[in-house]
């Protein structure tokens, strides 16, 4: 007995949240535009399934609701007086009060059915040229019909374009209007089913949503929509800011440390070139011919009776001014050398007082490679 009194609220629960559940959905739908909804409904390929549904195709008006759970909806004929067609909907609606807006469901019979074939360019203007097309087959004025058109499939690239196409008049609409709202229910569309259509049902009337939402009902459920929604637009709008600040801060550490990874390799690249301007720097010195080097070469070099008084070393050019007993020789002897070359007197030679030595100024070049071959050393060697 206790077991059966803690399941019976929890089945009653469950059976209320599927039903609130249902209907938030209805509204959302309901509140979606008609066009997205019909394409979607479209590509879908399946029957709309209202929540509700007042069905005056037979000869007795038939209410239907659809329960959460249950495949086929849950019929009642309302075959009555007026009086107690709604006296009935409103015991019905005391046990589903989120069904009273409901879709109403035309005779076929009062409809005028037709397809148009078309060619694929009417497309870019479709509902201009059915208005034409309704126009030309039945001479009513517009303002007295109401009517409905659905593309049907066709391949991709086809030349012609069918269209299926439902028109009824505006007085049997409004005898649908009349018994809807006589029996204590809302319409909120009036469609009709056109095999030649689809499966779908072609909405033919839908209630103008400023009226649908004038209700009490209404306008606070879509007060509460309006205040979730902003409520959910400040929390995304909050979480994204916060995601952006978190990105900012990633960004900055990244930066901050990609300037000084910056910093350390201008700086290492600065070390290094300042060891390449040294390395280049001792290799030339080293290239250079030595001083001691060349005067000991030459010292080995000219003969014994010459006498240098000046030595002048510019890179390796060497200007040296002396005296010796054949100045002349001084010249196959520097070309002979496989350290000094380009031997040339830079003014001629004097006869000193003593008439036995010559005075000479001469100028000769260290030759290229010969510090680092030896051949200073070799040339002094020998």
């Amino acid at each position: 007995m206790s077991e059966a009194l803690v399941l019976r609220p929890t089945l009653a629960a469950s059976q209320l949240l599927q039903r609130a559940l249902a209907w938030w959905i209805a509204e959302l739908a309901d509140m979606a535009p008609r066009a997205l909804v019909g394409s979607l409904r479209q590509r879908l390929g399946r029957e709309t399934t209202d929540a509700a549904v007042l069905d005056l195709s037979g000869s007795q008006p038939v209410l239907q609701f659809r329960e959460p759970g249950r495949r086929a909806p849950f019929s009642v004929v309302l075959a009555d007086t007026p009086a107690d067609r709604h006296e009935r909907v409103n015991a019905l609606l005391r046990r589903h009060p989120s069904r009273k807006a409901v879709t109403v469901r035309l005779n076929p019979g009062q409809l005028f059915v037709t397809t148009i074939d078309l060619p694929s360019a009417a497309a870019r203007s479709l509902d201009a040229v059915i208005r034409h097309q309704i126009a030309l087959l039945m001479p009513v004025p517009p303002e007295q019909i109401h009517y409905a058109y659905r593309e049907l499939r066709r391949s991709a690239g086809a030349p012609r374009l069918l269209v299926a196409v439902a028109v009824a008049k505006r007085a049997a609409v409004d005898r649908a209007l009349a018994v809807t709202r006589g029996v204590g229910l809302i319409p909120r569309r009036i469609a009709a089913h056109v095999p030649e259509a689809g499966p779908a049902p072609l909405v033919l009337w839908q209630a103008d949503r400023a009226q649908a939402a004038n209700t009490p009902k209404r306008r606070r459920l879509l007060r509460t929509l309006e205040a979730a929604a902003v409520a959910f637009a400040v929390a995304a709008f909050g979480l994204h800011a916060y995601r952006l600040d978190q990105i900012r801060d990633g960004l900055q550490d990244a930066v901050a440390q990609a300037r000084q990874t910056a910093a350390a390799t201008r700086a290492l690249g600065q070390r290094a070139a300042l060891s390449t301007e040294a390395l280049s720097f001792l290799r030339e010195r080293r290239q250079e011919p030595q001083p001691l080097q060349v005067l000991d070469s030459l010292t080995r070099l000219l003969p014994l009776d010459t006498w240098v008084s000046d030595l002048t070393l510019r890179g390796r050019a060497v200007e040296i001014i002396g005296s010796t007993a054949h100045a002349a020789n001084l010249i196959p002897l520097i070309e002979g050398s496989p350290a000094f070359g380009h031997p040339q007197f830079r003014s001629p030679i004097t006869l000193l007082p003593d008439g036995s030595t010559e005075r000479f100024d001469l100028t000769l070049d260290v030759k290229t490679g010969a510090v680092k071959t030896g051949a200073m050393k070799a040339d002094a060697a020998r």
